[in-house]
């Protein structure tokens, strides 16, 4: 999952985190950095990959079978571009 504007262009100052992210250090979330992430109180089905911004949820067993993801919740972050 990506963030993209209008034009299908990746927004590069807005990623997609899993409902419950929390930022530790507003230092690092004012320079883009994306350490001051914390995920402990997300739901394990997600998976966010910092280096690469993307978001990856597990597709369970019933959800394969019946060939359609259940929606979650998820939560944007915007991040200043400096």
């Amino acid at each position: 999952m990506k963030v993209v504007d209008l034009s299908g262009q990746i927004h590069p100052s807005k990623v997609i985190v899993p409902d419950g992210t929390k930022v530790d250090n507003e230092d690092l979330m004012n320079n883009n950095d994306l350490r001051c992430l914390n995920f402990d109180r997300c739901h394990k089905d997600y998976i966010f990959k910092r280096e690469t911004k993307d978001l990856y949820s597990k597709i369970h067993l019933e959800e394969r079978q019946a060939l359609q993801k259940k929606k979650k919740y998820v939560s944007s972050f915007d991040f200043f571009i400096i």
